[in-house]
């Protein structure tokens, strides 16, 4: 049996700041989204330096994905808001810069060879599994 496991809105929370933090350098007023993949796709945009927004969008994450979504954010800003930005997703033309740099380590042994072999020393390393294998 497969074991579910709790959200930790607080890890979710130190994320979005740790992958916001040189925003500043980039502009005001930006925003990013939460994305919930699943028979109904949702999307929720937010500016990640508003707590309650913060705090609403990681709430309806936490729901979303006990119902079965798949949850993702989008991890490099977006221009301020403009009207039809709440109806829709963000396309890869409204991002404004790229903050951050993510490697995908998927398949099996990547992860383990990322400390010896990786180019550039990362800030920080999110692991998304271990079973079956390190992720």
């Amino acid at each position: 049996m497969t074991e579910r496991l709790s959200p930790d809105l607080k890890e979710a929370h130190r994320f979005i700041r740790l992958i916001t933090l040189k925003w500043n350098e980039v502009g005001e007023d930006l925003s990013m989204e939460l994305r919930a993949l699943s028979t109904r796709p949702q999307s929720f945009r937010f500016n990640p330096e508003k707590e309650d927004e913060v705090a609403a969008v990681l709430r309806a994450a936490a729901e979303l994905n006990a119902s079965g979504a798949n949850i993702h954010a989008t991890v490099n800003p977006a221009g301020p808001f403009t009207p039809d930005w709440k109806t829709r997703a963000l396309k890869d033309a409204d991002i404004i810069a790229a903050t951050v740099t993510f490697v995908d380590a998927d398949e099996r042994g990547i992860a383990d060879n990322l400390p010896d072999k990786a180019l550039a020393k990362p800030d920080f390393a999110v692991i998304t599994g271990l079973v079956p294998f390190t992720r």
